[in-house]
């Protein structure tokens, strides 16, 4: 994932916080380095996705358990690297964990794959966009013991 090194990135984590920090406070580094820590992790927490932040699109969100939704990108403050960031979906036990999580544009659709080998393709727009602290809706119907496995955006073609 290319930046200008004027972008933001977002890092989104399984248990639904995410945190936006500038890409000039990532140093450049070889092959070698550990790294700079982009958040701020609790023990039972992880990253699920890193991100360019792009004006014009929305953050996605996508739990195992089938939930997801759009939130506006200015909902998310700059902050700096290495906090524990915001909530980006509120996650309760029916609603699972974090499990995808990207850049949509409205006019881009959203391919879901469960466990169970179902795939369905969805546009963006019927997605509904909500604050950080919802939960979100149901963008896939699962049945009993499957779970979400995969999420890909599938962006809109460009007119020249």
């Amino acid at each position: 994932m290319a930046t200008s090194g004027d972008d933001d990135l977002m890092v989104v984590t399984y248990r639904g916080m995410a945190i936006r920090f500038g890409n000039a406070q990532v140093r450049e580094m070889g092959r070698d380095a550990t790294g700079v820590r982009g958040i701020k992790l609790k023990p039972d927490d992880r990253a699920i996705s890193l991100d360019v932040v792009r004006a014009d699109a929305d953050l996605f969100v996508v739990t195992d358990t089938g939930f997801g939704k759009r939130v506006k990108i200015d909902r998310f403050n700059r902050q700096g690297r290495g906090g524990q960031g915001v909530r980006a979906i509120r996650l309760t036990a029916a609603r699972g964990f974090v499990v995808a999580s990207f850049m949509v544009r409205l006019d881009d659709e959203v391919l879901i794959a469960s466990s169970g080998g179902v795939l369905i393709r969805t546009p963006v727009r019927e997605i509904s966009s909500q604050g950080r602290d919802a939960t979100g809706v149901r963008v896939m119907n699962l049945d009993e013991g499957h779970s979400v496995a995969a999420v890909a955006a599938v962006p809109a073609e460009q007119e020249d």
